[in-house]
């Protein structure tokens, strides 16, 4: 059977398990039913990548709409809401700062000043690469930045060659790096943005931008340190010291320091919810208005952010409108019986299967699938769960295809499947340990379990 064959097939198997799974004679009313097998759909759809990701969310938003909402007897804009959520908003600001910051090369400045700062010890050298890369992840696509700072290293390593033993360390650290820092802030990837907004859905008003950044910043830290020596572990540095590029010089206009003001005004605010009152979402439209307006970003800029992401968030906060309003979260936690398991028990089951799923697929759709289930049980587990999970899947790094910066690293040439399997395994067990131990105290001490 060829490929396309292969994807027509999961296709219609995928969308026959709505009606079946709504026919079937089971113990639950009919949109219990269809919400089981939206929820079915969904799983086969963006573990099987038959259709691209974020078609699957439409087809989540069709199926809803067109047979949930009747048979709920309730409208379908409950399911069109998420679309452009709070979240959505706080998404779209964070793509188009990260487009300006690109478009007029701040973040390359700010890149070459680490680098000025790092000394010349090749060490050092790496270390301020790996933390300038998960800086820069904060607040940009991963992706994008890994690409900007794989090129600065080609410069950086010529000296002693690309194919060296301590050169494969920049390109394991960078990707792993970008990771991690994408867990910090809520517009560094989607899973964290799916997480802020269950948790908020659950608990209003609990989880803010500062509140996610207190959570996930000092365990990154932990992370982002140990990544660092267990790279220089395997790939110890030469003695030779390392020649620094120069000091990237931006063209100093008003269009860039209007990008710089606005980036700092956007997370001040962001960073102050709790004394003027506004939401995140709404603190993200200020970048969108000013740079749409004042031609900082163009017509073409604007097609340029990851629409597909933020469709993809969109479609995983309608499957958990929808599991939640069909009643297939009651029905789970009526028909499993969760209170002969301990909470740890628990939390490391969930950590278990995000780690899993997100080794072979996309940590956002592995976010859309299980952080809806964290809510099942909020007297066991509560937000801690959410957050657990959420930041185990995107530290979770193990293959290429786990996440986009491996795939780029992966592609350069320079490193092994099977050492970044090695290193990445480590660093995702690591990771989940931290999480479980360290993770689960600073949880305690801020309040949330």
């Amino acid at each position: 059977m060829n490929t396309s064959s292969r994807k027509t097939l999961i296709l219609v198997t995928a969308i026959a398990i709505v009606p079946l799974a709504a026919s079937l004679p089971l113990p639950a009313p009919l949109p219990t039913r269809l919400g089981a097998g939206l929820f079915l759909l969904a799983a086969l759809l963006w573990m099987t990548e038959a259709v691209p990701l974020y078609v699957t969310s439409f087809l989540i938003l069709f199926c809803e709409t067109a047979f949930l909402a009747p048979a709920l007897n309730t409208s379908h804009a409950i399911f069109l809401a998420p679309f452009f959520s709070d979240i959505i908003a706080l998404f779209l600001g964070g793509l188009l700062l990260a487009e300006a910051g690109h478009k007029y090369h701040i973040d390359e400045w700010f890149a070459s000043l680490i680098l000025k700062l790092a000394g010349t010890r090749p060490a050092y050298i790496l270390f301020a690469m790996m933390l300038t890369t998960a800086i820069l992840s904060m607040w940009m696509s991963n992706t994008a930045t890994t690409a900007m700072m794989l090129l600065i290293v080609g410069a950086l390593v010529a000296p002693f060659g690309h194919d060296s033993c301590f050169a494969r360390a920049f390109f394991l650290g960078i990707p792993f790096s970008a990771n991690l820092g994408g867990m910090i802030t809520p517009v560094g990837t989607p899973p964290n943005a799916i997480a802020m907004q269950a948790i908020n859905s659950h608990y209003p008003g609990s989880m803010t931008f500062f509140t996610w950044m207190l959570v996930s910043c000092p365990v990154v830290i932990v992370l982002l340190v140990l990544l660092w020596r267990m790279l220089l572990f395997f790939y110890p540095p030469p003695r030779t010291q390392i020649e620094k590029p120069p000091l990237f010089h931006i063209e100093v206009r008003a269009s860039t320091l209007t990008v710089i003001a606005v980036f700092h005004l956007t997370v001040f605010l962001w960073l102050t919810n709790s004394l003027h009152g506004l939401s995140s979402g709404t603190v993200a439209l200020i970048p969108a208005i000013v740079f749409l307006s004042f031609g900082i970003l163009d017509k073409q800029d604007f097609r340029n952010i990851s629409w597909d992401v933020l469709f993809l968030v969109g479609g995983g906060l309608a499957l958990s409108v929808g599991m939640d309003k069909s009643g297939l979260n009651d029905f789970l936690v009526q028909s499993i019986p969760f209170e002969q398991f301990s909470p740890m028990v628990i939390l490391i089951s969930f950590v278990m299967i995000g780690a899993f799923l997100t080794t072979f697929m996309s940590n956002t759709a592995t976010a859309n699938l299980i952080i809806p289930l964290t809510f099942i049980l909020p007297g066991l587990a509560g937000p801690s769960l959410t957050i657990s999970v959420a930041l185990v899947i995107s530290s979770t790094m193990i293959l290429p295809v786990s996440t986009p910066p491996n795939a780029i690293a992966y592609s350069s040439g320079l490193i092994s499947m099977k050492e970044m399997a090695k290193v990445g395994f480590l660093i995702s067990l690591v990771a989940a340990l931290v999480l479980l131990s360290l993770g689960q105290w600073w949880l305690h001490f801020l309040g949330f379990i």
